[in-house]
C-alpha cells in the first residue's frame, strides 16, 4: 500500500489535491485546509452523543457528551481536529473547544486514512464525501462539505 507521509513536495500536493477537491471546502488564498469534514455520528448516533459515561448504582457520575467535530486536513499532509464537548461530573458540567494537530497519510490506492497525533495513530478510509475513523471511543463518521 502506498502512503503520502509529512514530506514537503510538490508529489504529496498533487496527490492529495486531487482525491479531495470533490468533497473539500477551499479557503482564502493562502489557507493551507483543503477539505474540512463535519462529525455525523458516533457508533451510529448522530450528534449530540455521549461518548463516555461512568455510571454509578442509580445515575451517571462522570460523562463525556459530543456536541460538535470538525476535521480540517491540509495540504502540507497535516491534519487538525477540533471539538465542543460537554463533561458533566454529578450536578455539574462544563462545556468547552479542544484542538488536536497532527500528521496524515494517505492511501492513494485505496483510500486509508492514518491520523498521528503525539504518538497515538488512528486509522480509517475516506470513500467519497465520507471519511470513517475507528477511534477509541468507536466509529466516528464525518461528511465532507462541497464548495458552492
Amino acid at each position: 500500500m502506498a502512503l503520502i507521509t509529512r514530506k514537503p513536495n510538490s508529489l504529496l500536493l498533487v496527490s492529495l489535491i486531487p482525491i479531495l477537491a470533490a468533497c473539500s471546502d477551499m479557503n482564502s488564498p493562502g489557507d493551507s485546509v483543503i477539505a474540512t469534514y463535519t462529525l455525523r455520528s458516533v457508533n451510529g448516533k448522530p450528534l449530540p452523543t455521549t461518548v463516555h459515561a461512568d455510571t454509578g448504582s442509580r445515575q451517571t457520575v462522570f460523562k463525556i457528551d459530543m456536541l460538535s467535530r470538525a476535521l480540517r486536513l491540509q495540504a502540507d499532509a497535516a491534519f487538525s481536529i477540533s471539538t465542543v464537548s460537554t463533561t458533566s461530573d454529578g450536578p455539574s458540567s462544563t462545556t468547552a473547544t479542544s484542538e488536536e494537530h497532527g500528521t496524515l497519510s494517505y492511501g492513494v490506492s485505496d483510500g486509508s486514512l492514518r491520523l498521528t497525533e503525539d504518538g497515538r495513530s488512528v486509522r480509517g478510509t475516506l470513500l467519497g464525501d465520507t471519511i470513517t475513523l475507528a477511534e477509541p471511543a468507536g466509529e466516528f463518521v464525518y461528511i465532507g462539505r462541497r464548495p458552492r
